[in-house]
């Protein structure tokens, strides 16, 4: 109905049905297993967890998921962010690597200023350079091309 499994048909542990019976029974007497845990000073060790991990025998990368599912143990290694980091890495400079192939070795620069039709000095838009640049209708900068003017 809602995605819960049917009620099973075997019966429960004996075993595990008496630790479900004794723990509900201290939860009534007010007490609580976790209290009572974090005020043991055995258990305020930093290391404790890796130590009830292996006594108890837990899977920690365990889950419910079927294997054919999920199986947390098959793990790739190209899944983890240092493998990612570096196929991500190893992409970008494929991808730099060959824009700098397409790019091009000259690069041809258009004049604002139209080509004269005749080059009778031969230097054709080298005679360009010599002019003196322009000065814009905001361009008042102490510094100019033409001498200074002098009062008399």
């Amino acid at each position: 109905m809602y995605g819960l499994p049917p009620l099973p048909l075997e019966p429960c542990d004996p075993a595990l049905e008496a630790k479900i019976r004794q723990f509900r029974s201290l939860k009534v007497q007010g007490k609580h297993f976790n209290d009572n845990l974090m005020s043991n000073k055995a258990f305020r060790n930093p290391h404790i967890y890796q130590k009830l991990v292996e006594f108890v025998g837990i899977d920690e990368k365990g889950t419910q998921f079927p294997r054919d599912l999920w199986d947390p143990h098959e793990v790739r290694d190209e899944w983890f962010a240092e493998s990612l980091a570096s196929q991500q890495k190893a992409r970008s400079q494929q991808i730099e690597s060959a824009q700098k192939l397409k790019s091009r070795a000259h690069i041809e620069f258009q004049t604002s200023r139209p080509r004269p039709e005749s080059n009778t000095d031969g230097l054709g838009d080298m005679r360009h350079a010599r002019d003196p640049p322009q000065r814009g209708r905001y361009d008042h900068s102490k510094t100019s091309l033409q001498p200074p003017r002098y009062r008399r």
